[in-house]
């Protein structure tokens, strides 16, 4: 069982499929879970569109601009919306 993932007071506890932001549990969707995940485990470096739709989507062809709204719902949901950076044309960044 993956240990949880505690950054910038973020918990995401992956056994539980659960995000908490400074104690409080945030209500995502799957996809949105996954995207955080992939971005947390990451954090330092820029993970590729291609990755995310590898990881989060398993293969299947999605637009910039689903990735984009997926982004967006994560800011929402964290409530700060500095911890993932747009790296444009490139992918995304826990920041």
């Amino acid at each position: 069982m993956p240990a949880a993932i505690q950054v910038d007071g973020v918990e995401i506890d992956e056994a539980s499929f659960e995000i908490r932001s400074n104690g409080a549990p945030l209500n995502v969707q799957p996809r949105v879970f996954d995207f955080v995940v992939c971005l947390a485990r990451n954090r330092g470096r820029v993970v590729t569109k291609a990755e995310l739709v590898e990881r989060v989507w398993g293969g299947i062809h999605v637009t910039d601009a689903a990735l984009a709204r997926c982004a967006c719902i994560a800011r929402k949901a964290l409530g700060d919306p500095t911890l993932i950076v747009t790296v444009h044309r490139r992918g995304y960044r826990w920041a």
